[in-house]
C-alpha cells in the first residue's frame, strides 16, 4: 500500500470558493500562507501570467475572469491521507501584476 500523500487546495469564488478550474491549477507557481497570533494572518497565490506563443498580443483567457480577482473569498487547505486540513479562509485585497525579465515570465500575485 503506497504513502499517504500531500495535497494542496485552493478555492476561490465570489461568495462561495470552488476548486480552482484546472487551466488556472496549471498557472499555480507558489502559495504561501502566515499564521500569526500578534498579526492578522495572511496568504500570498502567485501565478504564472506570462503571455508565450501565436495568441501572446492578448491576456490569458485563464485570467481573465479570474476567480483569484480583488474581494474574491479564498481558502486554502492541505490533505494528508485522507484528512483535509484548512489552512486559511480569506478575502484577497489586492492583486498585482509583475512583468518578468524575460517574455513569457510574468507573474500574478494575490494577496
Amino acid at each position: 500500500m503506497p504513502a499517504p500523500g500531500l495535497q494542496l487546495t485552493v478555492l476561490a469564488g465570489r461568495i462561495v470558493p470552488v476548486p480552482l478550474p484546472p487551466d488556472l491549477t496549471a498557472r499555480l507557481r507558489s502559495v504561501r500562507v502566515r499564521e500569526s497570533d500578534e498579526e492578522r494572518s495572511a496568504f500570498t497565490i502567485i501565478l504564472d501570467a506570462g503571455r508565450s506563443g501565436s495568441g501572446s498580443a492578448l491576456d490569458n483567457p485563464a485570467l481573465q475572469g479570474s476567480p483569484l480577482s480583488a474581494f474574491a473569498r479564498v481558502g486554502i487547505a492541505v490533505t494528508f491521507g485522507a484528512v483535509p486540513h484548512m489552512l486559511v479562509d480569506g478575502i484577497v485585497t489586492s492583486v498585482e501584476l509583475s512583468p518578468g525579465e524575460r517574455p513569457g515570465a510574468a507573474t500574478m500575485s494575490d494577496i
